[in-house]
């Protein structure tokens, strides 16, 4: 019974971290894609005079970035999502008066 059940709890385990490398990756490349904008335009700034709204364009896409990955991490952690949508689909308590 023992040689049985080894095999099976590593593959699982295995899927486990392989689905954890695959959400921490999507992560990486969603901060350096949206990022990239970023940083070309901090570093033009520091090379060259930058274009006039060089910060407000940086800071936008920063925003963006930030908004993909709350999207992402809500799409990943389950406990999070089912209490969202919870509180989200939660009916209002109605109180009827009775009439005597």
């Amino acid at each position: 019974m023992n040689h049985r059940v080894t095999p099976v709890n590593t593959l699982i385990r295995a899927q486990r971290e392989l689905k954890m490398v695959y959400r921490i990756v999507i992560l990486i490349m969603i901060l350096l894609v949206l990022g990239l904008p970023i940083t070309i335009f901090l570093s033009i700034g520091f090379i060259t005079e930058p274009p006039k709204y060089h910060l407000r364009i940086a800071y936008i896409f920063a925003k963006i970035s930030l908004l993909f990955v709350m999207i992402t991490l809500f799409k990943f952690t389950d406990p999070v999502k089912s209490s969202i949508m919870k509180k989200l689909s939660r009916r209002p308590n109605l109180v009827a008066a009775i009439m005597a």
